[in-house]
């Protein structure tokens, strides 16, 4: 920890859990502990501060009350806070008030001179908080030692990721939205050549079954949503590949987030890692291999003792 604070705990699907009490009551006794039943916003609302001072401190190597001094520097802090409030957005995502006072929807209302005016001021007062704090990146550069960009860099990809999944899902649900309502504009001009052609108000002799639906495929505005339809089940088609495809990237830039989070991806544990779960996995088939071996055994031996038996 590079600062005191609250510590927030909660579970990722918002679920009540009673264990959160127990680990309340053993946190607590070190530091102040928070039940939140929106654990994922709470950590966008802290992500979003570290995005602000960890990369701009990394950047200009000052500490945040040097750094927020100077206003090209707070105009920076606050398009990243714009942009990253705009992806939580995307996201369908509630962020959480920061520390209990950071409202991030509050902070970026206005766009007069006064509501600049107050948001440079808030941001000199963190600064002012914070100004013995000293970045985590900023500290791992001055040690020489490795940075969270590689890290960072999958969280941003993840964040892209989840932006074109939510795209294509949405072209994805327009397109058989249109696809739906052609083929109920196609039936409605159906039953309306049917009715004109073979109505109760006809007096000629009624057309057959097959002549009307002749007649009725043979309609230019017919043909035409017809038409209209093959486009639009073909959208959907492609945006359905296209859905799955950008879910399953998502998911392997989540794999991937996982493995760096546990240390995987700066030591040789990954190649180990693989190790351990192929011999796991060959064990698990020779065993099961061995036990459908015995179980061939004994029916052969059945099947033998009653060919004895007859």
């Amino acid at each position: 920890m590079t600062s005191t604070g609250e510590y927030i705990i909660g579970n990722i699907d918002s679920k009540p859990d009673i264990r959160l009490l127990s680990l309340e009551k053993i946190l607590s006794s070190i530091v102040p502990v928070e039940r939140s039943e929106n654990i994922m916003g709470n950590l966008y609302s802290k992500l979003i501060i570290n995005s602000c001072i960890n990369s701009l401190g990394a950047i200009c190597g000052l500490y945040p009350g040097k750094m927020l001094s100077l206003k090209k520097y707070r105009s920076i802090f606050i398009e990243i806070i714009r942009e990253a409030i705009a992806v939580a957005d995307e996201m369908y995502m509630k962020v959480e008030v920061y520390a209990g006072k950071l409202d991030y929807y509050r902070f970026l209302q206005g766009s007069g001179f006064y509501d600049n005016f107050r948001r440079h001021l808030l941001i000199r007062v963190i600064g002012f908080k914070y100004r013995r704090v000293k970045s985590s990146s900023l500290q791992s550069l001055e040690r020489g030692k490795p940075t969270e960009i590689d890290f960072l860099k999958l969280d941003v990809a993840l964040m892209q990721q989840a932006d074109l999944s939510f795209k294509y899902g949405k072209l994805w649900a327009d397109a058989v939205q249109e696809r739906d309502n052609l083929k109920q504009k196609r039936e409605l001009l159906k039953a309306e050549i049917t009715l004109k052609i073979a109505g109760p108000d006809v007096e000629k002799k009624r057309p057959t079954v097959a002549q009307i639906d002749a007649m009725v495929i043979s309609d230019k505005k017919y043909i035409a949503l017809t038409t209209q339809m093959s486009k639009a089940e073909y959208d959907v088609n492609i945006f359905s590949v296209a859905k799955t495809a950008m879910a399953d990237k998502k998911a392997a830039i989540n794999d991937l987030c996982w493995l760096y989070a546990n240390n995987y991806m700066t030591s040789n544990a990954l190649p180990k890692a693989v190790e351990i779960a192929v011999k796991e996995e060959n064990k698990k088939q020779a065993e099961q291999e061995q036990k459908d071996g015995l179980n061939n055994e004994a029916t052969r031996s059945r099947l033998k003792s009653r060919k004895g038996e007859e």
